[in-house]
């Protein structure tokens, strides 16, 4: 069976691929703790270091914001019943200058007593993004200005293995993972720099032409939805070497074209070229168990799943329905339909991105040369923004929002990747584009 990416690359030549953003709301500043909590509960104590930015803000669940002004010991408002899970992430990282922040002991489950063991360390990082080159089997690498301006690193490209369909980064920004079609993972360190070096060893061993590679939020594991039916899942090392989990791989359905992780690390969802997806959830040591529904119908050929940065919406590009299938999050974690189902997008769907404050959405469709762009409603539901599209390059097949929310980047298979700065209404414009490796279909930023 062709991978996804292939099949779409097919498509293109027949008729002419997580997280943060603008500061929420939430308890007080670092530098001496917050508030206490409320009467009956137990409190999420942070310790920071290394803050030298300004903008940095943690959630909870996804929800309970905490913005943090300077190192020290901070505390979230609001408190935790006993027996209640928590999982602190970043929201949005420093900028200013541009950090990023890993989070330690950062998921747990609240016993009886108050949590003071989470530590977020920030370190200065050049902002940085990346390409996974299909057709010449290297990945791109871009700093990026403060206007949001690509320029390519010295070397612009790394190898990687044969016809790499998919990047992701650790949330730490310290080391990126690539899935090979040839049934490998590639693995690298990334420098303050912003560069690649591949690890020793280079690669590790995948399922059947893997199309997706995902890390859980707290950079503990690493899934990769493979084309012959099943999900690998790993272990990450201290240095950022993968092992393979036993078991090494996880049954999903019928040709897994996406993997993604709930950003409380509690779930995760695979979508599946059969029209479903497929649901789990992630025990303590990071397996994947099928949920008691394990799976939920989606449209034609779905082609990339991604959840909100709240945690109560996912949303599914559908290619032969020319359409987003859009769900609830139920709190066992089990995806619920919206109503309507889905939405209508542009021809050949194949990836969506969420801006960081949860407000907008955006489609990169293969087909028809465009992006579409939505706002979010404060019940998940998507609806176009005027105008309903934006042109890209020619055969967009991956978007992604930095991590400021004010930029959209998007690959595109005729070899380039185009940024476009985002008004206040979630709409696009157009600013710069550069030149990548040959066929770029994914694509992540530090």
């Amino acid at each position: 069976m062709k991978s996804r990416i292939k099949a779409i690359v097919n498509l293109l030549a027949g008729c002419g691929l997580l997280l943060l953003g603008s500061c929420g709301g939430g308890g007080g500043g670092g530098g001496g703790g917050g508030g206490g909590g409320v009467a009956g509960s137990y409190t999420l104590t942070v310790s920071v270091s290394g803050l030298g930015g300004s903008g940095l803000t943690l959630q909870n669940n996804g929800a309970d914001k905490l913005a943090v002004t300077a190192n020290g010991v901070t505390t979230f408002i609001t408190g935790l019943a006993t027996g209640t899970n928590y999982a602190v992430t970043v929201f949005t990282p420093p900028d200013a200058p541009a950090q990023s922040c890993a989070v330690g002991n950062g998921m747990g489950t609240v016993a009886a007593a108050n949590i003071t063991n989470i530590t977020v360390e920030c370190r200065n990082a050049t902002r940085s993004l990346y390409t996974a080159n299909f057709n010449s089997n290297d990945v791109s690498q871009f700093t990026i200005a403060a206007n949001g301006r690509m320029s390519p690193l010295a070397p612009a490209t790394v190898l990687a293995g044969s016809s790499p369909a998919s990047l992701t980064l650790d949330p730490s920004g310290r080391y990126a993972y690539v899935a090979n079609d040839n049934g490998t993972v590639s693995q690298y360190g990334i420098a303050a720099d912003g560069k690649l070096s591949p690890m020793v060893p280079a690669t590790v061993v995948a399922g059947t032409n893997p199309t997706s590679v995902a890390v859980d939020p707290s950079g503990r594991y690493v899934y990769v939805a493979n084309d012959g039916g099943n999900v690998s899942q790993y272990t990450i090392a201290a240095d950022g070497r993968l092992s393979p989990m036993v078991p090494a791989t996880v049954a999903a359905g019928v040709g897994p074209a996406s993997v993604t992780v709930h950003p409380f690390g509690k779930y995760a969802y695979v979508a599946n070229d059969g029209g479903n997806v497929s649901q789990y959830t992630i025990a303590v040591d990071g397996k994947l168990s099928p949920m008691l529904v394990a799976t939920v119908l989606a449209g034609v050929n779905p082609s990339n799943v991604t959840v909100d940065g709240s945690g109560r919406y996912a949303y599914v590009t559908n290619v032969n329905s020319n359409s987003v299938s859009q769900y609830t999050i139920a709190a066992d974690g089990s995806l619920v339909a919206m109503v309507p189902a889905a939405v209508l997008a542009g021809i050949f769907p194949v990836r969506i991105a969420i801006n960081p404050a949860g407000l907008h959405a955006y489609v990169a469709n293969f087909g028809s040369n465009t992006i579409s762009q939505y706002t979010i409603a404060a019940n998940g539901n998507l609806s176009p923004i005027v105008p309903a599209t934006v042109l890209s390059g020619l055969g967009p097949t991956s978007v992604a929002v930095d991590p400021s929310g004010r930029f959209t980047y998007v690959a595109n298979f005729s070899n380039t990747v185009a940024q476009y700065t985002i008004a206040a209404n979630g709409s696009l414009s157009l600013t710069n584009t550069v030149i990548a490796g040959g066929g770029p279909v994914s694509l992540a930023i530090r």
